[in-house]
C-alpha cells in the first residue's frame, strides 16, 4: 500500500520534551506509527520531507506556514501514486481542505483517514475552547470529510457521538460508523533505552503533565503541600511551568519549603525524563480532560503506581485495576495517595499490573489496528468505484 503521511508540526528541539502537548505526542507517536507502517512493508511518503525547510518566524507563524506548504505540496504531487492519505492529526491538516484540493484536481477516489486526539465536541477539552474558540463546526466538517476516523479511546468515540447527536442525530450516526478506536502508541524502545535500576533515596511522586487548566495542576499541588508536610517524599515536575500560570505561586512555595525534595524539570531532556520515570514510584493525574493519556501510559510502562481520577478515559485505560481510581476531590486524592505511600508491597504490585496494561499500546498492537483501518478505507473506496 502506498501511503501519503501528513504528520503534525513538531517545533521542539531534538531530545526535549515540550510544554505543548500536541508536539510531545506528535513527535513520538507519529514517528512510531510511521516506522511501523514502513516495517510492515508499505511505502510511506512523509509530507514533512517534501516541504521546504527551514520555516521562519514565531512558533505560530512556523506552524501555519507548515500547514500551508503541505497544502501547496499536495497540489503539485502526482496523487495517483498513492492509495490513501493518512493524517496525523486532523486539527493540523484540515481534511475538508485536503478533500477540496483532491476534488479540484479531479481525484475523487483517494480515501482520507485521519486521527483526532481531541475535539471541540468534547466539552472538557479546555485547550481547544481557550485557544481556538468557535471552531465546533470547523471540527465537525473535518470529521465529516474523512473516510475513516481514528480515535484513541472508546470514551472519545462515545463522547463525539453523544455531543454531535445534540446538533444533528443523523450526522452523528454517520460519523459514528466511520470511527475506529485504535489508541496511540508509546515508544518502548525509547523508554527502555534509558532504563535504570537506580532508585531515589526517598519515595518519589512524579507529575509529567502539561500545565494547562484541563490538567488542573493547582489541585495536585494543593494535595502535595499536605503530603510533603506529612511524609518524607520527593516531588518531580517534568514540564515547564509558565510564569503566568496560576500554579506558579504554589510551586515557588513548595520549592522554598522543601528545596531538597522538590525538583523542577523545566521540560526535561528525553534521557532524563525516561530515567526519572523508571526511578519514580507514583504518578498522579488530576485531569478533567483526557482522551487517552500518553504521559500516564509512559508512567504505567515504567511500573509506576498511577493514581487517576475516576473519569474521562481512565477507567477504560486501567481495566480491572480500579483501586487506583479516586473520586475527584482533594480529600479523596490525599487519602488515596497517603495509603499507597504507606503500603509499599501493594504499590509495587499495582506498578506491575499497570505495566502489563500499557503493553496494549505498543507500536505493533496500535499499528496493526491503524493498518487494518487504512486497508479497509482503500478497499471500501475501490469497491464503491467498480
Amino acid at each position: 500500500m502506498r501511503i501519503l503521511f501528513l504528520e503534525a508540526f513538531t517545533p521542539q528541539r531534538k531530545g526535549l520534551l515540550s510544554a505543548d502537548t500536541k508536539a510531545r505526542w506528535g513527535t513520538i507517536c507519529g514517528e512510531v506509527l510511521k516506522n511501523y507502517l514502513i516495517q510492515a512493508g508499505h511505502q510511506v511518503t512523509s509530507i514533512s520531507q517534501l516541504v521546504i525547510h527551514p520555516l521562519k518566524g514565531s512558533l505560530a507563524q512556523r506552524e501555519m506556514a507548515y500547514s500551508i506548504r503541505c497544502y501547496q505540496k499536495l497540489l503539485k504531487l502526482q496523487i495517483d501514486r498513492y492509495d490513501v492519505i493518512f493524517i496525523f492529526h486532523i486539527f493540523q491538516h484540515f481534511p475538508g481542505v485536503i478533500k477540496k484540493i483532491l476534488f479540484s484536481l479531479g481525484k475523487r477516489n483517494l480515501p482520507i483517514v485521519g486521527y483526532t486526539h481531541g475535539s471541540h465536541w468534547d466539552p472538557s477539552d479546555a485547550f481547544r475552547f481557550i485557544y481556538f474558540p468557535g471552531f465546533q463546526i470547523v471540527d465537525l466538517a473535518c470529521l465529516d470529510s474523512l473516510d475513516r476516523i481514528l480515535v484513541v479511546s472508546e470514551y472519545m468515540k462515545q463522547t463525539l457521538f453523544k455531543n454531535i447527536s445534540k446538533l444533528n442525530p443523523k450526522l452523528a450516526k454517520e460519523i459514528h460508523k466511520k470511527i475506529k478506536v485504535v489508541g496511540l502508541p508509546i515508544s518502548p524502545d525509547l523508554i527502555d533505552s534509558f532504563k535504570t535500576s537506580r532508585r531515589f533515596s526517598r519515595l518519589t511522586i512524579i507529575f509529567n503533565h502539561t500545565f494547562i487548566p484541563s490538567k488542573n495542576p493547582v489541585m495536585f499541588l494543593r494535595v502535595m503541600k499536605r503530603i510533603l508536610k506529612k511524609y518524607n517524599v520527593n516531588l518531580i515536575i517534568t514540564r515547564e511551568v509558565p510564569q503566568k500560570d496560576p500554579a506558579i505561586k504554589l510551586i515557588k512555595e513548595l520549592k522554598k519549603d522543601y528545596p531538597d525534595q522538590v525538583f523542577l524539570g523545566n521540560n526535561l531532556p528525553l534521557n532524563k525524563y525516561c530515567r526519572f520515570l523508571w526511578m519514580s514510584d507514583i504518578q498522579i493525574s488530576t485531569a478533567t480532560h483526557e482522551s487517552l493519556g500518553i504521559a500516564t501510559l509512559e508512567a504505567m510502562y515504567t511500573k509506576n503506581c498511577c493514581l487517576l481520577p475516576n473519569q474521562c478515559c481512565y477507567p477504560e485505560l486501567v481495566g480491572d485495576c480500579k483501586s487506583i481510581l479516586y473520586s475527584y476531590t482533594e480529600k479523596e486524592l490525599f487519602k488515596k495517595l497517603s495509603w499507597f505511600i504507606e503500603h509499599r508491597t501493594e504499590r509495587r504490585q499495582i506498578g506491575e499490573i499497570l505495566h502489563k496494561r500499557s503493553l496494549n499500546y505498543t507500536p505493533a498492537k496500535v499499528g496493526m489496528k491503524v493498518l487494518r483501518t487504512l486497508e479497509e478505507a482503500v478497499r471500501t473506496r475501490r469497491d464503491s468505484t467498480n
